[in-house]
């Protein structure tokens, strides 16, 4: 091979070595902390995010398909209906929501819930409260106080949700085994999902 077949490779030479220098001189930071800097949390704008409160009273219908509730021991309870009506704020709101119970339940096939909260508190998650929820519970004959430590957190696009957890203290029957596990009364959790009222779903 002629000495003049390896020009065409000089350039390409070169530039390997100027990318070789670069690279060896290139100065890297003297604080290792730089290395895994991270910068501060900041709460997303809930304006933009339209999961703001109104600053009027709203009825909002719960969406059944994505709410879901749970009785200890019986499984999954199918959310049928409910309703809220939030005050200006969020701060404070009336909850009814009935729930059709399971086969295996007390001798009663739904199960309704009526709530009004007592004290709603701001939480540390931006656009989430916390509130002590009152009310009644009623099933066929059945009924009692109940109340409900449940959070609430507006969503974009001026949806809702809420969560809670209660212990129901007197609904008790079904079968002799079922009744003596439940003889303090049945354990509910609840998500729900709320819309403002003529929403599309």
């Amino acid at each position: 091979m002629s000495g003049s077949a390896w020009f065409p490779l000089i350039p390409l030479g070169i530039a390997f070595g100027a990318l070789a220098m670069r690279e060896a001189t290139r100065a890297l930071p003297r604080d290792p902390q730089r290395l895994h800097a991270s910068a501060d949390f900041t709460p997303p704008d809930l304006t933009l995010l339209g999961a703001r409160a109104p600053a009027e009273e709203q009825e909002l219908v719960i969406d059944a398909r994505l709410s879901v509730a749970r009785v200890a021991g019986l499984g999954l309870v199918r959310v049928l209906q409910g309703a809220a009506v939030t005050r200006a704020g969020d701060e404070g709101w009336t909850l009814e929501v009935v729930l059709e119970l399971p086969d295996a339940a007390p001798a009663a096939n739904r199960l309704t819930l009526r709530l009004r909260t007592r004290e709603v508190l701001a939480s540390a998650v931006p656009g989430c409260r916390t509130a002590d929820l009152r009310g009644t519970w009623a099933a066929d004959s059945l009924g009692g106080d109940v109340r409900i430590a449940a959070s609430w957190m507006r969503m974009p696009g001026g949806l809702a949700r809420l969560q809670g957890v209660t212990r129901i203290e007197g609904f008790t029957g079904g079968d002799e085994r079922t009744a003596q596990e439940r003889e303090d009364g049945l354990t509910l959790a609840l998500e729900l999902q709320l819309v403002p009222r003529g929403t599309r779903r």
